[in-house]
């Protein structure tokens, strides 16, 4: 999804010498607000200066963000789907937040330098990090702890979570064979996926078409892998020098690729055909991808039998404002429900379904509704007692006359294992 190591191994050293005793800083851009379906591109200008890029699909290209005193190692999005997380290539490797108009603060410090960031399925902020050694890390950005969950005598290359497990996948990309490792946070054990991807791990991302991950390999022969949750691998098309990787709403996929001073940002389908190119330029290379307001739908804390859920909805366009929503739940997340260009409704169309939609069980609260002031609502599962161990997926749509079939936009999936 975000980071490709070879652009940080060559200038993460020399960012850090130069970078010595100097206070990281940065610089909001006076653009506006990036809208949801941007995409956000952490770029290197030089080894003492950064810049968070939005790239609209229309072709638009500005600067949300500046840093002085490093370049941004990866980007995504925080928990509340409207600020941004870049990590700084520069000892103490500090996490900061962009808000939506540009300004940016600092929030901790990871002491790892970070290639991947992502909430796993308890709406806690993991991290991919380590240069030499892989660590797995939880960032707690209101405590301000940072808790190694793993550690492995391995150099990483990428990692992004597993929508059908809720477990992560680690690449490796030293020693070799890149293998692609399954991590259960709960759980603490790992286990080999995939024992040789063929190549140097670039980028990683989730994929909910088929509930694993996609991989793009690094380099002039590179290509985008997909490997499924029993960790079948497919070549999905071939893709030179990519540097991030992202799927969106309706199932295409995003990369960006960067040759030189010149970046890429291009949409394809599944059989690699292109959809959309548009240029830009950061002078020393790309360093990451994330789409701007990916991830409305959210849990909170661990799901536990006899407890209640908690999920959070926010959509970050106060343009969505008091209009409807529609929550659903099931047991699975495919086959989807196609709706066209809103977007693909990841559930699978099964009993618990129809019930959470027609609400004829007590255990759902808030599931239908219309969005706050903040484009914002919150709603809860009831857990039953005898439910551990099951996995829940959850998404929905937002309602709106004026598009075709009345659906407007639809929800990310968020899975979650009942414990």
């Amino acid at each position: 999804m975000r980071c490709p190591f070879p652009v940080l191994s060559r200038l993460a050293g020399a960012a850090f010498l130069l970078a010595a005793g100097t206070l990281l800083g940065g610089a909001p851009s006076a653009q506006g607000q990036p809208r949801t379906g941007d995409l956000l591109v952490a770029a290197a200008d030089s080894f003492l200066r950064g810049q968070v890029l939005v790239i609209q699909p229309g072709g638009g290209v500005w600067t949300l963000a500046r840093f002085d005193g490093a370049f941004p190692s990866c980007v995504a999005m925080a928990g509340d789907n409207r600020g941004v997380l870049a990590a700084l290539a520069a000892a103490p490797y500090t996490v900061t937040e962009i808000a939506p108009g540009g300004a940016i603060t600092s929030l901790l410090a990871a002491g790892e330098l970070v290639l991947d960031l992502d909430l796993d399925d308890r709406g806690r902020l993991l991290a991919v990090a380590g240069q030499q050694e892989e660590r797995l890390l939880a960032l707690d950005l209101d405590a301000l702890t940072v808790e190694t969950l793993r550690r492995a005598q391995d150099v990483p290359g990428a990692g992004a979570p597993e929508l059908d497990s809720g477990a992560w996948l680690i690449a490796r990309r030293d020693p070799p064979p890149c293998a692609l490792v399954r991590f259960d946070p709960i759980l603490r054990a790992a286990t080999t996926v995939v024992a040789d991807l063929g190549g140097i791990p670039a980028a990683m991302a989730s994929d909910p078409s088929s509930g694993g991950v996609l991989v793009a390999l690094a380099g002039p022969s590179g290509c985008v892998l997909g490997v499924t949750p029993g960790g079948a691998v497919s070549t999905l098309f071939a893709a030179s020098f990519v540097t991030g990787v992202e799927t969106d709403p309706e199932g295409m996929i995003w990369l960006v690729s960067h040759r030189g001073a010149s970046g890429q940002a291009s949409r394809h389908d599944r059989a690699g055909r292109t959809i959309r190119t548009i240029p830009f330029v950061a002078l020393l290379g790309s360093t990451g991808l994330e789409i701007y307001g990916r991830r409305p739908l959210r849990g909170s804390g661990s799901a536990r039998r006899a407890t209640t859920y908690a999920l959070e909805l926010d959509l970050p366009d106060g343009a969505a404002a008091g209009q409807p929503f529609v929550l659903a739940a099931a047991l699975g997340a495919r086959p989807p429900i196609r709706f066209g260009p809103a977007g693909v409704l990841h559930l699978r169309v099964d009993d618990l379904l129809v019930a959470s939609i027609e609400g004829r069980l007590p255990l759902f609260t808030g599931f239908q509704g219309r969005l706050d002031a903040r484009s914002s609502a919150a709603a809860s599962v009831a857990l039953p007692p005898g439910s551990a161990g099951i996995r829940l997926f959850f998404s929905g749509v937002r309602l709106d006359v004026a598009h075709p079939g009345g659906i407007a936009s639809v929800f990310n999936p968020w899975g979650v294992t009942i414990r």
